[in-house]
């Protein structure tokens, strides 16, 4: 099944994702699924993003709207954004993003940082979700389960510090803590990802259910076992 349909992302235009543990490989991934669909669509950020693209992909870096069309006229998928520095890329002006609303039909947006980390708990200013976002993806890397907390989780320490969970290794109730606590205003789905064997696809459904159960939507995913790790 694609990952639009897994994900319910059929009638949603602007995307956010957020959390950690595969942001930047879903939204390549969904990306590609959209280019094959003959469907505009936009990655970019609210914050920033790994200069780095897939071949797929072109910088579309200025508000020239022919520019924008070239690319996708090409086959390509263009990545809205503007250099911060030679390996990352900050977010659209306001003037690409007026483009992008005339013209996209779907924009993806990786609205949170987590430095490379399988998990994280958000500071009050994050995430950097932009206006009339359609739908909120929350992922989190099961890699980060049963290993101690200060080496996986983004903001560890504002995490032990609101008493969220307790410091050691991360066990599947921490883990649920975390997103709930950390993400459950924005009422997001869940994607579980790095469910790469059978132990940790059953550990997923475990936390997904008691994530349904306080009512909220979730995902298990393994972008890996897809080809889909960037």
């Amino acid at each position: 099944m694609p990952l639009i349909d897994q994900l319910s992302l059929q009638n949603a235009r602007l995307i956010a994702l957020c959390g950690a543990g595969g942001k930047t490989s879903l939204l390549y991934a969904l990306g590609r699924e959209w280019a094959i669909q003959k469907e505009k669509a936009v990655l970019t950020t609210s914050t920033h993003i790994r200069a780095e693209l897939p071949d797929s992909c072109v910088l579309w870096d200025r508000p020239d709207e022919g520019d924008l069309l070239s690319i996708w006229r090409a086959g390509f998928t263009p990545v809205a954004g503007r250099p911060l520095s030679e390996e990352k890329l900050k977010g659209p002006s306001e003037d690409m993003w007026a483009i992008l609303s005339r013209q996209a039909d779907r924009i993806l947006v990786e609205a949170d940082g987590a430095a490379s980390h399988p998990v994280k708990y958000p500071a009050a200013w994050e995430p950097v979700i932009p206006q009339h976002t359609d739908r909120i993806l929350v992922l989190s890397g099961l890699s980060a389960l049963d290993r101690p907390l200060q080496q996986v989780c983004h903001r560890a320490d504002l995490a032990l510090r609101q008493n969220v969970l307790s410091d050691g290794p991360l066990t599947e109730d921490g883990f649920v803590s975390l997103l709930l606590q950390g993400y459950g205003r924005y009422a997001p789905l869940y994607v579980l990802n790095q469910a790469d064997d059978g132990a940790l696809f059953s550990r997923a459904e475990a936390m997904a259910a008691r994530l349904w159960a306080a009512g909220h939507e979730a995902v298990i995913l393994s972008l890996k076992n897809l080809g889909m790790s960037i």
